[in-house]
């Protein structure tokens, strides 16, 4: 009850009610979550993007597909998401399980500035390295070894081979100890996508709180970290 006069709340929403609020608020957290972000980079500029996806297994949910990734195939839904140089979460779009992860790199980057972006090689397209260089960017790609013919060969900087892991930090961290498997909880892919967003905002609140008290490191202080 606490917590629900604190939100503005006379009472606790029965779930419906809470299930109906995902819905139709979805437009709302996005917006947040974009804004947050953006007073995150006025604190903390933006040095290097980093993009990549990580899966939200479902088994059961009636919209969730069936998806690859380097681990093998699974079936739900992916959460593609640009970080900053220290694994925040500046852009995140969900999907279901089968969509490819290349067509969304543009969409991740939009708005953003930076010096480098960097992406795995399902990323590697001209289309890609054209959004990148849009946006005045160096494109650190890699190469996709199923896509024969290119003379291109980036997969020796050393760029791309010791800051990748901040992206991969954010998606364990982001599913372990910010969602939890919440996702499970909901149907269909819209409450999905907005539960997701909720802790996103939750995420980059608490890196505003970290840099705010002078620390670069969300774990030094995040509540999510056990």
């Amino acid at each position: 009850m606490e917590v629900c006069r604190a939100i503005g709340l006379c009472k606790v929403p029965n779930r419906t009610t809470v299930g109906r609020w995902w819905r139709r608020y979805i437009d709302l957290l996005e917006e947040t979550f974009l804004k947050t972000a953006d007073m995150l980079q006025l604190i903390l500029p933006t040095r290097i993007v980093v993009v990549d996806s990580t899966p939200l297994v479902d088994l059961y949910d009636m919209e969730a597909e069936w998806g690859y990734t380097s681990r093998g195939k699974f079936r739900g839904f992916k959460l593609h998401a640009a970080v900053n140089q220290q694994g925040l979460p500046l852009r995140a779009i969900v999907t279901p399980g089968n969509r490819f992860d290349g067509p969304f790199l543009p969409k991740l980057i939009e708005d953003l500035e930076a010096d480098f972006v960097l992406a795995d090689g399902a990323y590697c397209s001209k289309r890609n390295f054209k959004a990148v260089r849009d946006m005045g960017a160096v494109p650190l790609i890699a190469d996709n070894p199923r896509k024969k013919g290119k003379a291109r060969k980036v997969e020796s900087d050393v760029l791309l081979k010791t800051k990748r892991y901040v992206v991969e930090q954010f998606n364990g961290h982001m599913k372990g100890n910010v969602l939890g498997e919440c996702w499970l909880w909901p149907r269909g892919l819209v409450k999905k996508a907005a539960m997701v967003l909720a802790g996103l905002i939750c995420y980059d609140v608490e890196a505003v709180r970290s840099l705010v008290a002078g620390e670069e490191s969300l774990k030094s202080i995040s509540k999510y970290w056990t």
